[in-house]
This record gives structure tokens, C-alpha cells and sequence, in this order.
């Protein structure tokens, strides 16, 4: 009885590695589709093929890794630590696709390691590692990361949120509204992509929520940002112009407010009226004109604030 059992045991198993033979070999093929459905395959199989995955790993070519990598995402929570164990191999490719197949699992424990893979020894590692980091959820471990003594998982950390881009403003401001002891650092990295930055910050801006003071703080302390913020003002969206002539008023660019005192909104004519009363007198003279039209105006808080900018002129 316990002989037929134990054969009936190994004609189980060897059917197994029969199928998973079958769909290893299905890894292989170019056509992403049958990649995914062998992927799905072999994860029903759970970890106990893991080991064979990871031989593919080390032995297979580009296409081989590709496939590995979807069948051990595939196979989810149990696959997480033989590839944390695996970030420690001495491959490179065996170390870049734990990286990506950690990527795709997620969960609190991979995303620690993967900013721990920030600092690999390999760039093309701790590129894989900033890449996936761009892609998930993961604003607090990489702000904290930022602060690392450590300059390759400091530098990564800031490449995952250049990576990352528009997506990952709203997450970062709320960071940056509770802790501001990162916030050099941080504005360093946004600096990097301040274009891309200044279109998301201007979306929250306008929507007069809670991020939009530390939007506009955030944007104001940018780099080189006032000549973008000046294109703000010919937005067809009078929320914009009004936020973009309140962050040039801060910045103190009187110059770029000229052309503001002859804008529709007369909260944008007030702003500006009001912030050139504090300009040199070049810029005052320039602004002459429209100021005195500006006596004028509909509003009586406008004509206030013209009256009293102009008087710096000695009128």
C-alpha cells in the first residue's frame, strides 16, 4: 500500500515538472499574450517551482527573464522573500529582475527593498530600482530616502521622483505640509523638472483646496519658475491668472505685472496694482498708463490701490 503511494506521489510530481517544462518553454515566446498565460499558469503551481524560475533567471536571455519575471509577479506574496534573497545574488540580471518582479508584487516589505536596491553596486540595478519606484505608490518611503547619508539611495530616490513627474505631486505636497524638514531637497529634485511641475501645481492651485497654499508656496521657491508663471497670465482660466499674479507679487517680479493691470479680473488688476506700489520707479513709469486708467475702474478697491501706487510718482 505505502509503495503504490509513494509511486502514485512521483508520477504526480513528475507530471508536474512535465507541465511546468511545457510552460517554461512558453516563457519564451516572443507573443507578450502566451507569456502572461504561462505566467498565470505556472503561479498555480505556487512557490514550489520558484527555484526552477530562478535557474531561468541566471541562464536565460532577455526574452527568458522577461517571462521569469511575470510568473514570479504572478505568483504574488509568496515569491516576495526569495527575491528580497535574490536582490543579494551576485548577478546582475538576477538582481534587476527581483527589482522588476518586486515592482509588480508590491506591498510595505518590497518597497523597502526596493529603495535598500537604490544603493546596488550596479547602476543598471539602481536605475531598474528608481524606475519601479516611479511607478507605485511609495511618496513616504522616498521622501525619507531623500534624506539618506547614503548619496546612491539619496540620488535614486530623488531620479524615481523626477521619474515619476506630474503624478506624484498631490502625495508630495501633503508630505511636505506635514514635514518640512525635507523640503530643500525636495524642491531640488521638483527644480529638476520644474515645467512639468509648475503645469501640476497650477492644476492644484485653481482648485482652491487645502494643497493649494502649499502649491503655491512650493512653485514660488522654484528655480527660474516667474518667466513661466508670466504665461500663466494669458490662461483663458481666470483661476490661474489670479494664482499666477499672486505668485509673481511674492516673488516680487513687478516687472511681469504690468500687462496684468489690464486684466478681466479685477482681483488680478487689484494684486497687481497693489504689489507695483512697492516696485522701483522704472518699473512705475512703465506701468504709468495703465495704472491712471485704473482710477477709472468699476471695483473701488482697485482704484484705491492704483491711486496710492501712483502717488509713489509724486501724481
Amino acid at each position: 500500500m505505502q509503495v503504490n503511494e509513494n509511486s502514485k506521489r512521483v508520477e504526480e510530481e513528475n507530471a508536474y515538472h512535465e507541465e511546468l517544462k511545457e510552460l517554461l518553454n512558453l516563457l519564451k515566446s516572443p507573443d507578450p499574450d502566451v507569456k502572461k498565460k504561462s505566467a498565470r499558469k505556472i503561479a498555480a503551481f505556487g512557490d514550489f517551482f520558484i527555484p526552477e524560475l530562478f535557474e531561468m533567471l541566471r541562464y536565460g536571455d532577455e526574452s527568458v527573464v522577461e517571462g521569469v519575471v511575470l510568473a514570479l509577479s504572478e505568483i504574488g506574496e509568496d515569491a516576495v522573500e526569495p527575491l528580497i534573497f535574490a536582490l543579494s545574488d551576485d548577478e546582475e540580471k538576477v538582481r534587476m529582475a527581483a527589482v522588476w518582479s518586486l515592482g509588480l508584487i508590491l506591498g510595505e516589505k518590497a518597497v523597502e527593498h526596493l529603495i535598500k536596491a537604490l544603493s546596488d553596486r550596479s547602476q543598471r540595478v539602481r536605475t531598474a530600482a528608481a524606475i519601479t519606484l516611479a511607478n507605485v505608490e511609495a511618496t513616504e518611503a522616498l521622501v525619507k530616502a531623500l534624506k539618506s547619508e547614503d548619496w546612491k539611495v539619496s540620488y535614486g530616490a530623488g531620479r524615481a521622483i523626477i521619474e515619476a513627474g506630474s503624478r506624484i505631486i498631490p502625495s508630495l505636497l501633503e508630505h511636505l505640509s506635514k514635514n518640512e524638514s525635507t523640503e530643500d531637497r525636495i524642491l531640488e529634485v521638483l527644480g529638476e523638472i520644474k515645467d512639468e511641475v509648475s503645469n501640476s501645481l497650477f492644476e492644484l492651485i485653481k482648485d482652491y483646496d487645502d494643497k493649494s497654499i502649499v502649491a503655491a508656496e512650493v512653485i514660488s521657491k522654484l528655480d527660474n519658475t516667474a518667466e513661466y508663471i508670466h504665461k500663466a497670465l494669458i490662461s483663458g482660466n481666470r483661476r490661474v491668472r489670479e494664482a499666477a499674479c499672486v505668485l509673481l507679487a511674492s516673488m516680487r517680479r513687478y516687472d511681469l505685472l504690468i500687462d496684468a493691470l489690464e486684466d478681466d479680473s479685477w482681483f488680478v488688476r487689484f494684486i497687481s496694482a497693489e504689489a507695483l506700489s512697492e516696485a522701483e520707479d522704472e518699473i512705475l513709469k512703465r506701468a504709468k498708463d495703465s495704472l491712471f486708467r485704473l482710477l477709472e475702474d468699476e471695483k473701488k478697491i482697485v482704484r484705491n490701490s492704483a491711486a496710492k501706487t501712483l502717488r509713489r510718482l509724486g501724481k
